[in-house]
């Protein structure tokens, strides 16, 4: 996941949230004001009023500049989070980018703060049965496919057939990451049992990040390439997920 963070971290003011701790720790404030505060794998972030609890799940190869790309995921009843810290292994100015389920956007911000990550594990919270209730969002964004071995995608909805993998998929947001290389997110649901998962599949590659919504679980599988077919289009829904 590539994704080109316009932010001016030098021009953080550092804020220390408490204490850190002297394990693996990721504390900080952004210039807006939002906060995290990491302690082990758990924590807390807050952004525009929104609190969220977050667990980290998963360590991938760094970007912009760091060493680390850490994921992490909050859950709520009725929504869910994916958040990004671009971090080195230890440091005070960071980045994070994050993405709201229900508002269907990702924001950024540089943080300064204090952060040690190299003995961080992802240690989850198994949330089985765990669905975002209400109504699926709409989509608005670039026309486009997914026609392989194992996902038929359209902006519509779509279906994937992969190993255990037997979802209904809709489309939820569109990114242009850099030219050429765009994003599709989308959330995936077993009609069999509900699992829940979030997918991302890219304009650029094959490979597909699937996060397991139930257990934290982050896996980058062969799902196919997404084409673009069209520009822009809009795709309003009524659909619910949840009991």
């Amino acid at each position: 996941m590539k994704r080109l963070l316009l932010i001016g971290l030098a021009v953080v003011t550092a804020v220390a949230l408490g204490h850190a701790q002297p394990g693996p720790h990721i504390q900080g404030r952004s210039p807006q004001g939002w906060t995290i505060d990491v302690q082990g794998s758990a924590g807390t972030f807050t952004a525009d009023g929104q609190p969220w609890t977050i667990e980290f799940v998963f360590r991938w190869f760094g970007q912009d500049g760091f060493a680390n790309l850490m994921w992490f995921i909050g859950r709520k009843l009725d929504n869910y989070l994916l958040l990004f810290a671009y971090v080195n292994t230890a440091g005070t100015d960071f980045a994070l980018w994050f993405f709201d389920y229900k508002q269907t956007q990702g924001k950024a911000a540089g943080f300064s703060g204090s952060y040690s990550v190299g003995g961080m594990q992802p240690q989850p919270t198994p949330t089985k049965d765990y669905v975002p209730r209400g109504k699926v969002p709409n989509y608005a964004g670039l026309d486009f496919r997914v026609d392989s071995a194992y996902a038929q995608i359209t902006p519509i909805s779509g279906a994937i057939s992969y190993k255990h993998l037997q979802l209904v998929v809709y489309p939820i947001f569109h990114t242009l990451v850099m030219p050429g290389s765009d994003e599709f997110w989308m959330i995936g649901i077993d009609p069999g049992t509900d699992h829940t998962y979030h997918l991302i599949f890219y304009s650029n590659r094959p490979q597909t990040w699937v996060v397991d919504l139930w257990s934290g679980e982050v896996n980058l599988l062969p799902l196919g390439q997404a084409i673009i077919t069209g520009g822009p289009v809009q795709v309003s829904r009524t659909i619910t997920l949840g009991r």
